[in-house]
């Protein structure tokens, strides 16, 4: 008798989920080693030396990887998320910095009027942002050629990422969101999923809007917290 398909999809995870763990595993003991490595450095350099702050921000992206690997078999469940009042603009200005390093050029970030707090966990929306600028990267093979809006929308916080790329059509952009549908040679199809999959835990949305030889805008509504004013 034939398994049934829920039962064979069911192994299929199962099997998926024990590679991803030791894959995540192996990963993190290479991310320990760089670590010790720019810890290193950073000791023996000064702090006025550029080399010094170079490996305090190696350390840094480290430890988001490393808290990313780690949570990747979680599942999304709100205690897991170290919900904190995070500054947008000056986030989104360290993301883009962050992927810029070792590129030439970086997405030109625009700031709309008012100061943007909103709640959310910083590590995860990190591993948000840079998975959408790379996505965005990959579509124009230019960082100046993209760009990063931020501004107010009620009492949400919303973040865009915009390319000039070349776009996608309505059947394109509706399976997006679906695992495993990617349009990258030597994509996994997952990236948006885990994207969309965090912001909705965040008590967010996102959403994408494309069109054809013009670009493509990844929308984030993110919960917004008011400043308190003296």
């Amino acid at each position: 008798m034939d398994e049934p398909a829920d039962s064979a999809r069911l192994r299929h995870l199962e099997g998926l989920a024990t590679l991803a763990s030791g894959l995540a595993h192996d990963f993190n003991n290479v991310l320990a080693a760089i670590r010790g490595t720019a810890s290193l450095g950073r000791k023996r350099t000064g702090e006025g030396e550029s080399a010094h702050a170079l490996f305090a921000d190696i350390e840094r992206l480290v430890d988001n990887a490393s808290r990313i690997t780690s949570s990747l078999l979680q599942h999304a469940r709100d205690d897991e998320y170290c919900i904190e009042e995070v500054d947008v603009d000056a986030f989104v200005a360290e993301c883009s910095r962050d992927f810029g390093r070792g590129r030439e050029g970086m997405p030109e970030v625009h700031h709309g009027p008012f100061e943007k707090l909103a709640l959310v966990d910083r590590t995860k929306l990190h591993q948000v942002m840079l998975n959408l600028l790379h996505n965005a990267n990959d579509a124009t093979g230019d960082p100046e050629q993209i760009s990063v809006r931020t501004h107010k929308r009620g009492k949400m916080v919303v973040v865009e990422v915009c390319d000039t790329g070349p776009g996608m059509d309505g059947d394109t952009v509706a399976q997006l969101f679906k695992p495993f549908f990617t349009t990258k040679p030597r994509g996994t199809g997952l990236g948006m999923v885990m994207s969309r999959a965090i912001v909705l835990a965040l008590g967010g949305t996102m959403s994408v809007e494309s069109v054809p030889n013009e670009g493509t805008v990844v929308s984030m509504h993110l919960p917004g917290v008011s400043p308190i004013r003296s």
